[in-house]
């Protein structure tokens, strides 16, 4: 559920980049929201380790906690954002049940090189 929470994030941290690139009403208060939500207020980019140090955290959420929070900046910040919703797609494809490891190698099989979210993941495992 964790990872799908943190997807959402993205696509919603992105929509907000596309509304504060345009020309319309929105762009200034999507800019100033943007900003607002990159701010490391408290967070801390996750490192290798990130994973195992938060599992329990994740494993149990059910919604957008600080933890999913601070992942979905970073894949945000470090993955081209087209990637991030091809990648997304490429979830309804795999199933639930296994390790972290073993959805992130099958996830990661679907891409052609190590620059989307699943090669990101696995660095913070």
């Amino acid at each position: 559920m964790w990872i799908e929470e943190v997807l959402a994030d993205c696509h919603s941290l992105i929509a907000l980049k596309r509304m504060a690139s345009g020309n319309g009403l929105l762009s200034s208060g999507a800019a100033s929201y943007l900003r607002h939500l990159l701010e490391t207020q408290g967070s801390q980019a996750p490192l290798p380790g990130w994973y195992r140090e938060n599992e329990d955290a994740l494993t149990r959420a059910i919604s957008l906690t600080a933890e999913c929070k601070d992942v979905s900046k970073h894949i945000f910040m470090l993955v081209e954002h087209e990637r991030i919703l091809s990648d997304n797609r490429q979830l309804i494809r795999l199933g639930a049940g296994e390790t972290l490891e073993t959805f992130l190698d099958r996830w990661a099989a679907m891409g052609d090189d190590d620059k989307g979210i699943p090669a990101l993941l696995k660095r913070l495992v």
